[in-house]
């Protein structure tokens, strides 16, 4: 992996709200005086006691290794814009200036419960999807996506196997962006669009409520959703990715005909970079127009949901309340040891949460 200086800047990206909120987090967690402001000393001390924050925030590892001061002082200065030797929120906020990417995928305020909803409601999907369909998730997945076109060689197969490294970083998906992002570049080379992409997440979404059965919620609705949108994000990152790459052949091929003075030549590239750019201009507004009926029906639906709801009893909310509260205190306690294990025995990851392809929640049968 890449690791770049981050380069001066006059003044500070504008954040909204929720980027904001993962700033904070990682700034807290460096502010280890809370003091309002992050030292050097702060800087390296948080990126020695935790080894991602270095690909976090862009920081090449070799900078945070003891002994290596000068060479943090370089980045650290940087984007220490009033030369204060203190970074403030602002300044902080510069290290992903150029890498909004990476802060895309950093969990939100609220990730955390997410997680523990996706966690408590695997046993549930795992038990009934069996009981409604010889093939699970799998075979209810294949049922929804019958009738979409046009398919994609292999699409399906890469969602049932990247779905389950999707659930186990929900919390670390920065941890798999590089290698779904591939799988996205492969599957756009057999013609894949962001398009393909938005139909068949819905299609898994819609797998796994069939496969939970009753009790699904607004709130499993929003959580799968995340997780399955994460994923799918990551695959139209390698879209854009062979989009780019295409578009640049095909100016390359442009700028050689010119060199060589070939008219015929120079005609024909520049008509095919211009189908190019027609086609993908073409694929953004059908994805607008699918993701606006899409937002459209999932907007009805999260209301039907919340109807249903409204009607239960206080005491059954009550109930509901409890026994969510008491799994997830037991998801927590998992995924800590599970990230206390990981960290104590510095081994190949372990995959704690499911795949789909193999039917297997790391030793027990989803399907």
């Amino acid at each position: 992996m890449e690791f770049d200086m981050v380069a001066p800047a006059a003044r500070a990206p504008e954040w909204n709200d929720k980027d904001k909120a993962k700033i904070r987090k990682l700034f807290d967690q460096c502010d280890a005086d809370k003091g309002g402001t992050v030292s050097l000393d702060e800087l390296g001390r948080a990126l020695a006691s935790d080894k991602d924050l270095c690909r976090i925030l862009g920081i090449d590892p070799v900078a945070a290794m003891p002994g290596n001061k000068a060479k943090l002082r370089e980045v650290f200065e940087a984007v220490d814009i009033d030369g204060s030797d203190e970074l403030d929120f602002d300044e902080f906020g510069l290290f992903f200036q150029s890498r909004v990417e990476i802060l895309r995928y950093l969990p939100g305020t609220d990730d955390e419960d997410k997680f523990c909803i996706i966690q408590e409601s695997i046993q549930g999907i795992r038990e009934h999807a069996n009981e409604i369909h010889p093939m699970a998730i799998p075979g209810l997945f294949n049922d929804k996506i019958a009738d979409i076109k046009p398919t994609v060689d292999g699409l399906a197969d890469a969602i049932l196997d990247d779905i389950g490294d999707a659930v186990d970083r929900f919390l670390e998906p920065n941890k798999i962006i590089k290698a779904k992002r591939q799988n996205g570049y492969v599957l756009a080379t057999r013609g894949a669009t962001k398009a393909n992409f938005d139909a068949y997440g819905d299609a898994m979404l819609a797998a796994f409520e069939l496969g939970h059965g009753s009790g699904w919620t607004v709130a499993h609705q929003e959580a799968w959703g995340k997780c399955i949108g994460n994923l799918m994000d990551m695959y139209r990152l390698g879209v854009e990715d062979f989009q780019k790459e295409e578009r640049d052949k095909k100016q390359a091929a442009i700028e050689e005909a010119k060199a060589a003075a070939d008219k015929d030549a120079i005609k024909t590239a520049e008509k095919e970079a211009a189908e190019a750019q027609k086609a993908v201009e073409a694929a953004e507004k059908k994805r607008q127009e699918e993701d606006a009926k899409r937002n459209k029906e999932r907007e009805e639906k999260a209301k039907k949901l919340a109807s249903a709801e409204a009607k239960k009893s206080d005491e059954e909310l009550m109930e509901e309340r409890q026994a969510k509260e008491a799994r997830m205190q037991m998801v927590r306690a998992n995924q800590s040891a599970r990230m206390k294990r990981e960290a104590e025995a510095l081994k190949d990851e372990q995959p704690f949460c499911i795949c789909l392809k193999k039917g297997m929640v790391k030793g027990t049968p989803l399907y």
